[in-house]
């Protein structure tokens, strides 16, 4: 199962963003990471960060994500949304057809 994180901030935030991440603990052994991946234009910075883990664990995963989000609360312009993604071989066993 993935929890995918998407965010986007203006660049004059970018200082701050990158200040609090650097300030962010290790990622539980339970959950691979990959990114954050991040795009900057003219309309500011976008990232996508990947969180895969057993869907076992769904709980713990998300309150981690959850937590590591309000990390960067309050700083101007940040927005944060997390996703649920399944890979198709997990989708089709959640609707019996594996």
């Amino acid at each position: 199962m993935y929890l995918i994180g998407f965010v986007t901030y203006p660049q004059e935030s970018g200082p701050e963003v990158a200040k609090r991440f650097k300030e962010l603990g290790p990622v539980p052994d339970f959950i691979t990471i990959r990114g954050p991946l991040v795009r900057s234009s003219l309309d500011g910075t976008k990232s996508i960060t990947i969180y895969r883990f057993d869907p076992t664990r769904y709980a713990e995963a998300a309150e981690y994500i959850y937590k590591r989000a309000a990390t960067y609360v309050g700083i101007p312009g940040y927005r944060y949304s997390v996703e649920e993604w399944r890979d198709v071989k997990d989708a089709l066993k959640t609707a019996g057809l594996d």
